[in-house]
């Protein structure tokens, strides 16, 4: 085997296994569940984010009847490297302000 054709099979390999993080990172992201706020109480809310980590959630503004959405996580460890977590509000059926976190960008003093 020349050093050439080594090269390009290590190459090869990386390529692949690439695709294969990529699939595995797809995945994850539609495998997320999906629910309207409004239709879930707030303790429903609560218990599905920190049984499931993250959770998509989505409901209409009150002010300007635009749909919001937005991912809502478990823990810090839902966030990436540069993340932290924020406490934030949804509408439930039950409560207009239903206790929430999300991941938000560091602030790295920029």
């Amino acid at each position: 085997m020349t050093a050439s054709s080594s090269n390009a099979m290590v190459q090869r390999a990386a390529f692949a296994a690439s695709l294969a993080c990529l699939a595995l990172a797809s995945a994850e992201a539609q495998a997320m569940s999906r629910y309207t706020a409004t239709s879930l109480s707030c303790d429903r809310i609560q218990s599905t984010i920190k049984s499931e980590g993250r959770t998509f959630l989505s409901w209409q503004s009150a002010r300007t009847n635009l749909p919001l959405y937005g991912i809502f996580i478990s823990n810090r460890r839902e966030c990436g490297p540069d993340e932290g977590t924020e406490r934030t509000y949804v509408p439930s059926s039950d409560k207009s302000a239903c206790l929430v976190k999300k991941c938000v960008p560091l602030d790295l003093g920029n």
